[in-house]
């Protein structure tokens, strides 16, 4: 399943089929995406929440990192199509904090697109706790990003929740506890904590709101 899920037509479809619906678009209101946004989303994938957002709420830019330049490619794709002003790169996050030319370098994106916003969709999980804290105060360092916007899954909610954590190519799926204590340790403050749902209900999604 970890290896199906690497092509990047088969991972949005299998995990939108399988979990009924996977709630992109309330995830869109909750980050606050529209035509104020300016998005550094860190592993993007293929950006699968742009297919979601109205060309009338479109972000304003969108800088795109991820370590696939398979996704990249389909993003590219979703971008173009809805209109949107965007710069995609292969980066790998696990080099946060170790490669300061990394670092340098998103910071130095951020404050040049006048990035807003950084969201992290589906990335914590498959981080070590260092790798977490190395990109969180990486991106504190940023002048212009003010709010960040996490989503993953989360470990011992009920059969059918851990069946898809089991699944999963997330190698660090963690409880609420665990997140909740890690980033705490960061430098950001914890604004909103919030959950969302597939359509498969026993499945639950943790969201944190951070701000500076």
């Amino acid at each position: 399943m970890k290896s199906i899920l690497s092509n990047s037509f088969l991972y949005f479809w299998i995990r939108y089929i399988i979990t009924l619906g996977i709630p992109y678009k309330k995830w869109i209101r909750e980050f606050k995406i529209d035509a104020n946004s300016r998005i550094l989303d860190l592993g993007c994938g293929p950006s699968d929440i742009i297919f979601f957002v109205k060309k009338s709420h479109s972000p304003s830019f969108y800088l795109g990192l991820d370590i696939s330049g398979e996704y990249l490619e389909e993003a590219k794709n979703q971008l173009t199509k809805k209109n949107i002003d965007f710069k995609l790169e292969v980066i790998d996050l696990s080099l946060i904090g170790k490669d300061k030319n990394i670092d340098s370098k998103i910071i130095s994106y951020s404050e040049m697109y006048a990035l807003n916003i950084a969201t992290l969709i589906g990335v914590i999980h498959h981080l070590s706790d260092e790798a977490v804290l190395n990109t969180l105060n990486m991106l504190y360092q940023s002048k212009s990003i003010q709010q960040v916007f996490t989503q993953d899954i989360i470990a011992n909610r009920n059969l059918i929740n851990d069946f898809f954590v089991k699944i999963d190519r997330g190698e660090n799926v963690r409880t609420f506890e665990e997140y909740e204590v890690l980033l705490k340790k960061s430098n950001w403050k914890i604004k909103k904590v919030f959950w969302t749902t597939p359509g498969l209900f026993p499945i639950k999604y943790i969201h944190f709101n951070l701000t500076k």
